[in-house]
């Protein structure tokens, strides 16, 4: 049995082109296709993708096979590179061997949960848990670290804190043969409806630091649970608060933080969106205004501008457009405006079948031969092992 879908993920739009009857459903293809193989039992046994790259057409070919026990025993991708899985007699796994990454390995116990693993590195990590098969500690070459839940004020079912690696600092920073000090310890509390409200993180003086360091990060909420404000960690200032404010449609409209005089200052807000929600101007702390164009069709951004709010008229600091392809990848990038010298920065974009960026170029000014200065790069993942670069002084 097989199923194929072409286009690949085609995108359905209404009315298809201007001037159609409003009820014809049009498509915009994408420029490969994928076919996706069953076996006699249901199992996917392969898949293929076809398509057109930028060095012309190509196949990429991925294959699988199960156990006895209808577990995925290996895939094998268009490279031939294989990753094989062994599952023990209940199907859990138990061993991945990776080409790339190595071979890991885990010991299970009666509730399927992993008891220790073994790292591509042979480094071994243990693990053990609650009743409720939650992770209470782990051990492994950094040493052991604890989870602690169900262990704070309106925190039934949630994590309390942990603490760990431990290291060993004794008396006056003299190590005494026991590993009692955490590097690192978290604490965590919550509201009577279970929100995070504060979070705790403290680092330890161990291992050569010169102090403890503890970072404090706050939660608020509105009414309707919403996040209403956040308390960042003050990393030895005054403690920043960032506060959001919501349209009567529960949609956010604006972020305000505070400022040292115990004032407030806009961060951005939301001017205007689209029926679609979309955002279609909105303004930055800055004083500067941003609009944003979309394609009426499919809500793509064709162009974003932005201008200072007290000189509307001038001309904008920058504006950005876009160009796509059938499978709505941006293909080109234009930048022009005041904070580019008045200067334009065109940029080209291609992709392979699986919609990878293939290469970029990048053309800003003119070469003193009248040819455009650019830069152009290959991305790792092509035919050609080697990255290149062109340019010319402008």
């Amino acid at each position: 049995m097989s199923y194929e879908y072409e286009p690949f993920l085609t995108h359905i739009y209404l009315p298809r082109e201007p001037g159609d009857d409003p009820g014809t459903f049009g498509t915009l293809p994408y420029h490969h296709k994928r076919t996706l193989h069953t076996d006699s039992m249901g199992r996917v046994d392969w898949t293929e993708e076809k398509g057109i790259s930028d060095k012309g057409p190509i196949v990429l070919h991925t294959s699988f096979a199960y156990d006895a026990f209808d577990t995925l025993y290996t895939s094998t991708d268009p490279k031939n590179n294989k990753i094989v899985i062994l599952s023990d007699v209940l199907g859990r796994t138990v061993q991945i061997t990776d080409p790339d990454a190595g071979v890991r390995k885990y010991t299970l116990n009666g509730l399927g949960e992993i008891d220790n693993e073994t790292t591509p590195l042979n480094q071994k990590i243990d693990y053990k848990y609650d009743a409720l098969s939650r992770l209470t500690l782990r051990n492994d070459s950094e040493g052991v670290t604890q989870f602690a839940w169900d262990q704070t004020p309106n925190g039934l079912g949630q994590l309390g804190g942990t603490s760990g690696p431990f290291v060993d600092k004794g008396p006056v920073g003299v190590p005494n043969g026991v590993a009692d000090v955490p590097r690192i310890s978290t604490g965590y509390s919550y509201n009577a409806l279970g929100q995070l409200e504060l979070s705790l993180q403290k680092f330890s003086a161990a291992d050569g630091g010169l102090k403890e360091e503890v970072y404090t990060t706050t939660m608020e909420y509105d009414n309707f649970g919403r996040p209403r404000g956040v308390g960042y960690p003050n990393a030895g200032s005054a403690t920043m608060f960032v506060t959001f404010d919501y349209n009567a449609n529960g949609y956010r409209k604006s972020v305000t933080r505070g400022t040292l005089g115990g004032g407030t200052k806009l961060v951005w807000e939301t001017l205007e969106r689209d029926a679609n929600l979309a955002l279609v101007e909105g303004k930055f702390g800055n004083n500067v205004l941003t609009h944003w164009t979309r394609n009426p069709i499919t809500g793509l951004v064709d162009k974003i501008t932005s201008k200072p709010v007290i000189s509307a008229g001038v001309n904008p600091l920058f504006e950005v457009s876009y160009g796509y392809d059938t499978a709505y990848n941006v293909k080109s990038r234009s930048w022009n405006g005041v904070a580019f010298g008045s200067k334009t920065i065109n940029e080209e974009f291609t992709y392979d079948i699986l919609d990878r960026l293939s290469t970029l170029e990048a053309q800003r000014g003119r070469c003193q031969s009248g040819r455009w200065a650019s830069l152009w790069v290959r991305y790792p993942w092509q035919s050609d092992p080697h990255n290149q670069e062109r340019s010319c002084n402008i």
